[in-house]
């Protein structure tokens, strides 16, 4: 099955479309991450088996073919270590948020920071979107700093916004405007890190 490409970070970064065909790669990683994952994210819990993960998949090749979402693995030298999604939230509003997760292996090392960057650049590129968010559980402060880092700006914090583990989670919602992208990409004297959709 041919690759497709969404973006690229430089160094060997990639994020790429999924397939079915990684349904047991993903399932795997999900299962060794569960105890750390499933405490800020609710679909952790409902990851029991393959064909959850089988499942999820079919639902993303659907939302992604009615242009509502994409889901992406992020890929460090050819290993697959974490996953990236951009949801459609408002089409008329022309808004979206993305959520991520990464390996705690590469974790800590500006893999997340990197990926995230580059599919900003493809989000608002590929997607013409007009703002981004980000909602993140205020004790997850590493996804927090991601967020930041990648210019998004803390608009506020959404109490008891998500139930994990029977608890509910204060959230930070973080967002960024197009045009807050485009002042980024001519401030840096670069254009974005984005590699088309392959046909």
């Amino acid at each position: 099955m041919p690759v497709k490409v969404l973006c690229q970070a430089g160094d060997g970064i990639e994020i790429r479309a999924l397939h079915r065909g990684l349904a047991a790669r993903i399932y795997q990683m999900v299962r060794a991450e569960h105890a750390r994952l499933a405490r800020f994210l609710p679909w952790a819990q409902h990851t029991q088996s393959l064909s959850d993960t089988v499942a999820f998949l079919t639902h993303a090749r659907d939302a992604f073919i009615q242009g509502q979402a994409v889901h992406g693995g992020i890929w460090v030298e050819n290993e697959l270590v974490g996953m990236m999604s951009l949801e459609v939230k408002g089409p008329a509003d022309q808004a979206a948020h993305i959520g991520y997760w990464i390996s705690s292996r590469v974790e800590g090392k500006g893999v997340m920071s990197r990926a995230l960057h580059a599919f900003v650049d493809y989000a608002f590129s590929e997607w013409k979107l007009h703002r981004l968010e980000i909602y993140c559980a205020t004790a997850n402060v590493r996804s927090c700093r991601v967020a930041e880092r990648a210019g998004f700006l803390k608009e506020g914090t959404l109490r008891g916004a998500r139930k994990v583990n029977g608890e509910f989670l204060d959230m930070n919602l973080f967002a960024l405007l197009q045009p807050e992208w485009q002042a980024r990409r001519k401030g840096s004297g670069r254009g974005p890190l984005v590699r088309p959709l392959a046909e």
